[in-house]
Order: C-alpha cells, then sequence, then structure tokens
C-alpha cells in the first residue's frame, strides 16, 4: 500500500576524489528537530553522474552498498548510530549502472539517542577485485567499481518529550514506537501515535491501487458460486478495514495537523473515503492537497485519484 517517504528537507554532496565523483550522494529528512523516541526516518539516494556506464557488484560482504551513520555534533560519548544495508552473502550479482542510474536506500537511522545535537550522513562503498563465480581470478576479474562517496552531513536536534509525548515516553520505559498499538490506545495525540497510525512508516501508497481491489472477492465468487459466503465476508472485512482506518486517520489529523506525514494520511485518507463511496469527500482532501502539499509526490497522486474518480463518473469533471 505505500510508496515514498514524504521529505521536506535535502541535502546534495559528493565526496571529493575521483570514485567519489562518479556518484551524486544524497541524504534527506523530512525535518530537522525530533523528539526523543521518534523515528528518524532517513532516505539516502546515489545517481550516477559519470557520465559512463559502471559495473557494479552486488553482494555481501564487500559489494557495493549502502550505509547511514548518526553520532553527537559534541564529540562526547554517544549512540555512534551506523545502520549498513545486509544483502545475501551468497556470491555476487553484477548490475549495469549506466548515466542517471540511481537507487535509493530508506532507514530508521535512531538507536535510542539521548536529546543533543546529531550529525548524519549517507554513504555508498564497494571494495574488489571481483570475479565470478567459479572462475580463476587470474583470467576473469571485472572492471567494476570501487571505493566509497559520502553525503555532505546534515544537522538535526533531538529533544526531549513533554505533554502528551512526555507520558508516552515514561510508560513505555522511552521506547513507545515498540508499542505501537498500546501507544495508540493509550496515548492517540502524541507523535509517536502518528507513526503508529501509518502502520510502520509512510514508504508507499498507490490510491488508484486500492480502489482497484474493491470488489475483487465478489467478482471471485462469480467464477465459483460456492465460494461466495466466504467472498462476502473477505469483502467484508475489507470495508470494515476502509471505515476503521479512515476513523482513526481523521481523528489524528484533527488533533495533530502539524505532524511531520500529515500530507500522507491526508492521501490515504482521501483513498479509504473513496473505497467507502464518500466520492465528493474524497475529492475535496485531492484539491486541498493539491494546492497545500509540502511535497508533489503526494500532489501528484492526489491528483492521479481525482482523475480515476471522474473517469469512473464518480465525481463530476471539472475544466
Amino acid at each position: 500500500m505505500l510508496r515514498r517517504l514524504p521529505l521536506i528537507l535535502v541535502v546534495i554532496s559528493a565526496a571529493a576524489g575521483v570514485q567519489a565523483a562518479d556518484w551524486e550522494v544524497r541524504i534527506e529528512l523530512p525535518k530537522t528537530v525530533f523528539v526523543q523516541g521518534e523515528p528518524v526516518l532517513a532516505v539516502g539516494t546515489v545517481t550516477n553522474v559519470a557520465g559512463r556506464t559502471l559495473i557494479l557488484a552486488i553482494g555481501e560482504p564487500d559489494g557495493f552498498r549502502g550505509s547511514f551513520s548518526l553520532w553527537r555534533s559534541d564529540g562526547q560519548p554517544g549512540p555512534a548510530c551506523a545502520d549498513r544495508e545486509t544483502i545475501d552473502p551468497l556470491g555476487y550479482d553484477f548490475e549495469e549502472a549506466a548515466p542517471g542510474w540511481n537507487r535509493t536506500w530508506r532507514r530508521n537511522i535512531n538507536c535510542r539517542a539521548e536529546p543533543g545535537e546529531y550529525l548524519a550522513r549517507f554513504a555508498v562503498s564497494s571494495e574488489g577485485p571481483y570475479v565470478q563465480a567459479g572462475s580463476d581470478p587470474q583470467d576473469s576479474a571485472i572492471d567494476t567499481w570501487s571505493g566509497r562517496a559520502e553525503s555532505e552531513t546534515v544537522t538535526l536536534r533531538i529533544v526531549e518529550p513533554a505533554g502528551e509525548d512526555l507520558l508516552a515516553f515514561d510508560a513505555y520505559q522511552g521506547d513507545p514506537a515498540a508499542h505501537s498499538e498500546a501507544t495508540l490506545e493509550s496515548h492517540p495525540t502524541s507523535t509517536y501515535a502518528g507513526y503508529a497510525a501509518l502502520l510502520g512508516g509512510p514508504w508507499d501508497l498507490d490510491p488508484v491501487a486500492e480502489l482497484e481491489i474493491r470488489g475483487v472477492y465478489l467478482r471471485t465468487a462469480e467464477q465459483d458460486p460456492a465460494a461466495l459466503p466466504q467472498m462476502l465476508r473477505l469483502e467484508s472485512e475489507q470495508e470494515q478495514l476502509s471505515r476503521e482506518r479512515a476513523r482513526l486517520l481523521a481523528e489524528y489529523l484533527e488533533a495533530r495537523p502539524d505532524f511531520v506525514y500529515a500530507d500522507f494520511m491526508r492521501l490515504e485518507l482521501a483513498t479509504r473515503l473513496a473505497y467507502l463511496g464518500r466520492y465528493e469527500e474524497s475529492a475535496r482532501l485531492c484539491r486541498r492537497l493539491q494546492s497545500t502539499a509540502r511535497r508533489q509526490d503526494e500532489a501528484a497522486r492526489a491528483g492521479e485519484l481525482l482523475r480515476y474518480l471522474a473517469q469512473n463518473g464518480w465525481i463530476e469533471r471539472r475544466r
């Protein structure tokens, strides 16, 4: 259901050196101030700007990989978080990265950091040389890219929780994100509850695909009438899920319209409302996103949903 992390801060850099100059490396965060215990959802991207095709060896322990790091800016002892991509260690796959090729990594890079100022960075690296499995290294070395390229560092602050956030933080021993269902029930307006409401994180959402599954169980029953009772139950469960999600999202948005992923929540709410046949309400949310969303991605997908509703005659087409 989920597609891309909404972000507003973009930092762009390429490290010095011949190998590093082959890549544009970026790290993105949704904001610069986080509450202690709040997920720090980071996105790292790398783009081939070398002007030539690069051969990548994908595989552990030393193939092409991405990693995030987070450390205190004042040099004081801290978590020194490092998150490295985990790859299947069974040999290498070789991939051609043509000019403009890009790849994205997404991680929560907060490892129970204490309040303070931190620096974060994303890097890609690879070692070599590499050979085809079972081949003689003397005869079959492959000219793969090796080296390290880093983004610039971004500065972020982690602050102490207050109000409802502090109640949730204390109730769950400093880790309310690990008790998402309980936090959502007992502290429904806290920052942490917002992430719980998003079911693990706003990575992707395809509104049109969500609507297209409506009625799929009943269409299945047309082919197999004996399955009708089961299909009716499944169809009912899907509808109930949309009702519950619509209620949850609407209530949280009313309490916390400033939540960092509020636009994403509005996009899902518009999708759920459309699933329930509340087309005009859905359309109003979509039009709002088109004009006020901080990221083009949410605005674009709201437009896709609007067009889908109009094409099916559920709302009036607008010129």
